[in-house]
């Protein structure tokens, strides 16, 4: 898949180091101590099914690195999409404007002409190699990524869609209102009134958002341009006969459980540690 493709895959095919986003070009990891006590709350058995979420908040300050890796992914974007057939296009969007047109064509995310769309869609890119470690996203084209113009819908989508875990725990927890603890959450990072949502389509091929075995999921980028902070906020719900379950869920794992998985990973990073007060 020209979308997304495993960093390890194209070293060997290729026999260099393609774009090696597990040791450059990783977004700041924000420390936030209620996101994470959020997301273990969500991450919950349901009986025939699992959920499983993910709440990480990053810093869109870029750094050295950051910023020759984002300038790149901004140049790859620009020359792929004023350069393809609309016909060709795997997303069909009826805002796209005619080839040729240079950078006054339009994407789901904006003009290319203004800076802004550039660097927004390196930061979504970025957010999603920071998250996803073992993908390369850089082939990721700009009609994957969607722009939604009412919050209140997404919150309504979502909450819908978590309304079973959110009786699960809040019926041995009755003081604890789950609903207004999540949204609480992501609102103390992003102030989710002055942020924009985006959400990635994915091709069903070669990415972490496509597993067999899930009854529905979602993913969703909670984005503040002048806070420069984003949350990604990435959930599924799968069966428990689906092999991707199955396959993660041995012995060892269970006894660790999610806190310690999250902040094992954070640990190779080398990123997670800044506090919001910190940023």
């Amino acid at each position: 898949s020209l979308v997304c493709a495993r960093v390890r895959e194209r070293e060997r095919e290729e026999g260099e180091t393609f774009f090696r986003f597990n040791a450059q070009g990783i977004m700041k990891l924000l420390e936030c101590p209620g996101l994470l006590r959020t997301m273990q709350l969500l991450s919950c058995d349901l009986g025939d099914c699992l959920l499983e979420c993910r709440l990480d908040a990053y810093s869109c300050k870029r750094t050295g690195t950051e910023k020759k890796v984002g300038k790149e992914i901004e140049q790859h974007a620009v020359a792929e999409f004023t350069a393809t057939p609309t016909s060709s296009l795997p997303v069909p969007n009826p805002v796209l404007s005619p080839p040729g047109m240079g950078l006054e064509a339009t994407s789901p995310i904006g003009s290319w002409n203004d800076s802004v769309t550039r660097k927004t869609l390196a930061n979504l890119i970025l957010t999603m190699n920071s998250s996803f470690q073992d993908y390369d996203f850089r082939s990721v084209r700009p009609e994957q990524f969607t722009l939604y113009p009412s919050l209140d819908i997404i919150m309504h989508s979502i909450n819908q869609n978590l309304d079973e875990a959110y009786r699960y725990y809040e019926t041995a927890h009755p003081a604890i209102n789950l609903r207004q603890e999540l949204w609480g959450e992501i609102d103390k990072v992003v102030d989710l009134q002055d942020s924009k949502v985006y959400s990635f389509l994915s091709d069903g091929e070669s990415d972490p958002f496509s597993e067999e075995g899930r009854i529905w999921a979602f993913n969703f980028f909670f984005y503040n341009h002048q806070l420069k902070r984003v949350v990604f906020f990435f959930c599924y719900c799968v069966t428990k006969t689906a092999d991707s379950y199955l396959s993660s869920s041995s012995a060892s794992e269970d006894e660790r459980g999610l806190d310690e998985r999250l902040r094992s990973e954070s640990t190779d990073r080398g990123i997670y540690g800044d506090s919001m007060e910190d940023i």
